[in-house]
């Protein structure tokens, strides 16, 4: 600085600011509510040296503002830089954090709205990933009935009954009318996948060879993820009634045949052997998959019967009293039991069911259970007198669960007895968890066993 510059403030002992240019106005703002006063000439010397220290050109500008015109400035000289500078910062990181506030609800929303979308959009059989087995057997109402499995005294084997040979089973020669719940494009995800499976010659391709890798019929988890869950429910329900041999096990609705299958490993695996198999579908390439499948993998001591394309509800191809084990693995239910709204579906019956409208959601549900009567009444039929008779992942009303596609309570299956005239031990009716899928249907679906008298 110069000497003769000094000198001069010293004389006016204030300091001479010129009009200052528009880039100070950003950044030098006088707080009124600050008290003011004049700086001397060693608060001059001060605030030039540390200008020429720090070599900024805005500071440069401000100190020689401070030499050449008079001006009242807040006691520290740059607390009203620091003070613009401190609130633009503040502004900043309000801005920031609004932002971020906004993104992560909107993501949470998001997040929230998948998960519920998930959690309503009923499954035909499509899974998660899910944990282990869980054990909550229960005995009592509705929802606590014993899951106890068989007894072997309790099983009348083939050989102490009059049944009617299965060796006279002849698939029906045109294929089945359609059915009751053949409609709003109820079995396309099956036809779909079928389609991939078969060559243009009507053998297996390589990916339906692949079977133990893969899902199957709509299902995710794999083959020998699907077996291990269902182990000891076979053992338990399938094994007493075929144990002796010679017998012979139906599975209704069998789709590609691979529940079907891995039920027969199982069975196999607990020493049972020389037992005929059967199944029907109502699906024509299912049915041209099952049998390869079927021909292909048996289990060591199994035999071959027949799978025919048969609507389940009318088996007349099967003789009275011939299956030793009938069981299927899923009733597909009607989508639209009174056909009031064939576009909308299932939607349509949910809304019933919310609204004040009870009445013709208690007839949708009759319907639901006669479709579910037709269906057993063939099963309980061509079982065996003392025969076991399995029904899989049965789903609950839909007036109950709106996340599946509708069925029938645990406590429908006695009264169902004595309504449509089954010969079935009321006493054997047994549930339990839906054992493809017990933690993921949990409260929503289950299986049912039961024993035909005899």
């Amino acid at each position: 600085m110069k000497e003769g510059n000094l000198e001069e403030g010293k004389e006016r002992r204030t300091m001479m600011l010129p009009a200052m240019d528009s880039s100070l106005e950003d950044d030098v703002s006088v707080s009124d509510n600050l008290p003011a006063y004049r700086l001397d000439e060693e608060q001059v010397a001060l605030v030039v040296a540390s200008d020429g220290a720090k070599r900024s050109p805005r500071r440069s500008t401000f100190s020689q503002a401070l030499q050449t015109q008079p001006i009242t400035v807040p006691r520290d000289p740059w607390l009203a830089i620091r003070t613009t500078q401190r609130q633009k910062q503040r502004r900043k990181f309000c801005a920031l954090f609004v932002i971020t506030v906004v993104v992560v609800a909107v993501a949470a929303f998001l997040v929230i709205e998948m998960a519920v979308l998930e959690d309503t959009q009923p499954t035909h059989g499509i899974e998660e990933e899910e944990e282990d087995i869980y054990d909550e057997h229960q005995r009592g109402g509705d929802d606590d009935l014993a899951f106890d499995g068989f007894d072997d005294d309790d099983i009348i084997q083939s050989n102490n009954t009059d049944e009617t040979s299965s060796d006279r089973i002849t698939c029906p020669q045109e294929p089945p009318p359609p059915s009751d719940n053949d409609k709003q494009g109820n079995f396309d995800e099956y036809i779909e996948a079928d389609t991939t499976k078969l060559t243009a010659t009507g053998e297996l391709a390589e990916r339906a060879e692949d079977y133990r890798n893969q899902g199957y019929d709509g299902f995710s988890k794999n083959f020998a993820q699907a077996k291990e869950n269902i182990y000891d429910y076979v053992q338990e329900y399938f094994v007493p009634a075929l144990r002796n041999g010679g017998g012979s096990i139906y599975e209704s609705a069998c789709g590609t045949a691979a529940n079907l299958l891995m039920t027969l490993e199982i069975i196999a695996e607990s020493g049972v052997k020389d037992v005929t198999v059967y199944g029907s579908e109502y699906i024509a390439d299912s049915v041209t998959i099952a049998r390869q499948m079927i021909e292909a993998h048996m289990p060591e001591g199994f035999y071959m019967g027949s799978i025919c394309q048969a609507d389940s509800t009318n088996l007349e191809h099967v003789p009275s009293n011939s299956m030793d084990v009938t069981f299927t693995g899923y009733i597909d239910p009607l989508v639209d039991p009174l056909d009031l709204h064939p576009d909308e579906g299932i939607s349509d019956s949910i809304a019933r069911c919310k609204s004040a409208d009870h009445e013709i959601a208690e007839k949708e549900q009759k319907a639901q259970e006669q479709w579910f009567a037709r269906w057993v009444t063939e099963m309980v039929r061509i079982t065996k007198p003392g025969g076991s008779l399995i029904v899989e992942d049965v789903a609950k009303p839909i007036c109950e669960i709106y996340r599946d596609w509708g069925g029938v309570s645990q406590a429908w299956w006695p009264k169902a007895v004595a309504d449509y005239g089954w010969d079935i031990r009321v006493d054997s009716i047994t549930f339990g968890p839906a054992a493809r899928s017990p933690v993921k249907y949990k409260g929503r679906r289950y299986n049912v066993a039961m024993r035909k008298m005899g």
